[in-house]
């Protein structure tokens, strides 16, 4: 209730003195969990070898031909559609060459107004199976079957003390992968001030919060030694990265009609009661304070915030940008109000995909106005790799996030 009542103090003050600011601004890094920082979907009951087959199937691009069959074209793993029309001249029919995700919407469609969790089903079997033997991607099976060797845990972590405190020990894989810890140890070593946002339409976040916050608090299999992230090193500059849901927290409600978040709560719908912030432009400055003024009990900055998204609706919108995960950014070159400290953010999620009629990302400006496509999907947004991020977790992150942003204008002095 005190953390409920601090919120509403804060948008009920939004000039109030921010102490220790400084006039550079907060990069915030968004994620997505599943296939993006997670290879395990226990809610779903996803294994992670079908979270692994999924991901190759979202990335692998074939052709379809004239008898509605889909070919892998191979050596096109990593490329996006588009970049495969471009280097295969004129010989084919651009519409017919697509990812494997992208035929198995065309095979097994949604229909407005229908129950489509038959089609779903049907999507997820053919995508949860496609690099296996005698199934459309099975050329890519020798390198799924390596990147599943890099996400088994070693010896050494299935030895930890710490794997119960983390709850890895009913998991002979990573749950929350390597490459995600790398990069905070790297944004840290760089002096970096960043703030981390877990978003999610799952009901995974109390399994990530735990592994995460024992990683924070050095009790981690892979927590680096002497680097704490709990706001007790000297590293962090008083940021606790911990998730701490009474404080930093959220369920994110939406409909025709409104746009609400409801503050410490998670698995929301609409007869949920609360300490809620409405429309966007209050959503986006309820985000800024809780990084810039709220303090955790032992008075430390928040540095990440968990959310949970409204599933419901974005489905009911088949999947329609503007009813998916609101994504708040400020414009540039407009700073906000009185002493607050401007904000960066990027979003990482492996449905971004890059078409304006169909995203998991709902950009808007401050002041709720809609972002354009080609502004928000080359500076904002960023289509998580799962297969890259296991394939060079010392670089994958860090290198997506420089080739959007310039690091030094987010590190301390």
């Amino acid at each position: 209730a005190r953390a409920a009542a601090r919120a509403e103090h804060a948008l009920e003050a939004p000039d109030a003195a921010v102490p220790g600011r400084k006039e550079r601004p907060l990069l915030v890094l968004a994620f997505d969990l599943n296939k993006t920082i997670v290879a395990v979907d226990k809610a779903a009951r996803k294994s992670v070898e079908q979270i692994l087959s999924v991901a190759f199937a979202d990335r692998a691009v074939g052709v379809v031909d004239e008898a509605g069959r889909w070919t892998y074209l191979a050596g096109t793993e990593a490329a996006l559609p588009e970049d495969a029309r471009a280097g295969l001249g004129p010989g084919l029919d651009e519409d017919a060459i697509m990812t494997y995700s992208d035929y198995t919407d065309i095979v097994y469609p949604d229909v407005e107004g229908q129950d489509n969790r038959g089609p779903k089903k049907e999507r997820d079997r053919c995508k949860g199976s496609f690099v296996m033997p005698d199934e459309p991607g099975e050329a890519l099976y020798p390198e799924y079957v390596h990147l599943l060797s890099e996400l088994q845990q070693p010896e050494a972590v299935r030895n930890s003390p710490w794997l119960t405190h983390a709850g890895l020990e009913d998991l002979s894989m990573y749950f929350i992968i390597p490459a995600f810890y790398r990069l905070l140890e790297r944004l840290v070593e760089e002096n970096v001030d960043f703030r981390l946002q877990f978003r999610t339409f799952g009901h995974d976040l109390d399994q990530v919060a735990k592994e995460f916050n024992a990683y924070c608090e050095g009790c981690h299999p892979l927590s680096k030694p002497g680097l704490r992230l709990d706001g007790s090193s000297p590293a962090t500059r008083g940021v606790d990265y911990r998730v701490r849901f009474t404080t930093g927290g959220g369920g994110f409600y939406r409909c025709a009609n409104e746009t609400v978040l409801y503050v410490g709560k998670n698995q929301v719908g609409p007869e949920t009661t609360g300490i809620k912030v409405s429309g966007i432009p209050a959503i986006h400055e309820w985000q800024r304070m809780a990084y810039t003024v709220m303090r955790t009990p032992d008075n430390q900055m928040v540095g990440t915030l968990a959310l949970h998204d409204y599933w419901p609706y974005w489905r009911e919108c088949l999947e329609a940008p503007e009813s998916g995960k609101l994504i708040t950014i400020d414009r540039e070159g407009v700073e906000p109000s009185g002493t607050l400290q401007p904000i960066q953010t990027l979003f990482f999620d492996d449905n971004v995909y890059m078409k304006e009629e169909q995203d998991i990302a709902d950009l808007r400006y401050s002041d709720g106005k809609a972002v354009p496509f080609g502004v928000g999907h080359t500076k904002y947004l960023v289509r998580a790799d799962l297969c890259e991020a296991i394939r060079d977790p010392e670089n994958y992150f860090l290198r997506e996030i420089e080739a959007r942003v310039d690091l030094d204008k987010f590190k301390y002095a």
